[in-house]
C-alpha cells in the first residue's frame, strides 16, 4: 500500500503537466489565407483542412511580396540605391525600393536613426558643407563630383505620391520614384495580406483541438501587390 501511494505520488507531477500543457501534434504545412483577424489568420491548408492559426509570442513572421508607391508611408524603413546630386536629390527616378522590417533591436534602432550603411554616412557627412573662404582649396585641386551612388537605408520621413523624403545619417534624401517603380516588401506585418495569400507554417496544433495552430514561424507571399491599382 505504501509502496502504490509513493509511485502515485511520483506520477502526479507528470500527469498534471500533461494535462496543463496545451500543445499538440506539431505542424508543418502550407495553405491559403481564408481571412485575418486580430492576433491570427484563418488558413485552409493544401489538404483542405481550415485552421484558425494563433502566433506564438517570439513566432517570426515573414511577409513576402510587392507594392506600389501609394503603400509607402511615413515611418517605414526603406532599403534603395540610386545617383544623388550634392542637394540631396536623386539625379533620376529610383524604379525599385525594398520595405523592410529590422529583424533584431540593434538593427531597428539603426534603422529609425536613419540606416546603418558606411557609405550613406560618408555621402552625408560633407552633403551642405560651407566652405571657409579663408581655407580655399588650391586651385590644382581635383573637384568632387557631382554625382554620388547611393546605396542605403532609411526611414520614411514623407510620402507624397512619387516622392519620398528618406531620413538618412547626416541628411534627409529627397527621392523621386518611377510612375510604375516596384516596391518589394520583406516585412513582419502580418496584417497586410489578403484572402488567398500563401502560407508556410510551422507550429503546433492546440491540445484538444486541431483546428486551432500556434505557430513559431510563419511565411505569408502575397498574391496581389499592395496599394491603389492605377
Amino acid at each position: 500500500m505504501r509502496y502504490l501511494l509513493l509511485l502515485a505520488m511520483l506520477l502526479l507531477p507528470s500527469v498534471v503537466l500533461a494535462q496543463a500543457k496545451p500543445m499538440g501534434e506539431k505542424v508543418s504545412a502550407s495553405g491559403k489565407i481564408k481571412a485575418v483577424g486580430p492576433g491570427y489568420i484563418h488558413v485552409v491548408s493544401e489538404a483542405g483542412d481550415q485552421w484558425q492559426v494563433a502566433f506564438a509570442p517570439k513566432a517570426e513572421v515573414f511577409v513576402h511580396g510587392a507594392a506600389n508607391a501609394s503603400f509607402l508611408r511615413p515611418g517605414m524603413p526603406i532599403k534603395l540605391s540610386g545617383k544623388f546630386n550634392k542637394k540631396a536629390e536623386t539625379v533620376e527616378p529610383l524604379s525599385s525600393v525594398t520595405v523592410f522590417t529590422p529583424r533584431d533591436e540593434k538593427k531597428r534602432g539603426r534603422a529609425e536613426a536613419g540606416g546603418d550603411s558606411a557609405e550613406a554616412s560618408a555621402f552625408a557627412k560633407n552633403l551642405f558643407k560651407i566652405e571657409d573662404p579663408a581655407q580655399a582649396k588650391p586651385a590644382q585641386e581635383v573637384k568632387p563630383p557631382e554625382t554620388f551612388d547611393v546605396s542605403t537605408a532609411g526611414v520614411i520621413a514623407s510620402a507624397r505620391g512619387n516622392r519620398l523624403s528618406v531620413r538618412v545619417p547626416g541628411a534627409v534624401l529627397k527621392v523621386e520614384l518611377t510612375d510604375d517603380a516596384q516596391v518589394t516588401l520583406d516585412i513582419a506585418d502580418y496584417r497586410v495580406a489578403r484572402e488567398g495569400d500563401r502560407v508556410d507554417l510551422e507550429g503546433w496544433t492546440y491540445r484538444g483541438d486541431v483546428t486551432k495552430v500556434v505557430a513559431n514561424r510563419v511565411t505569408i507571399t502575397l498574391a496581389e501587390p499592395l496599394g491603389e491599382k492605377k
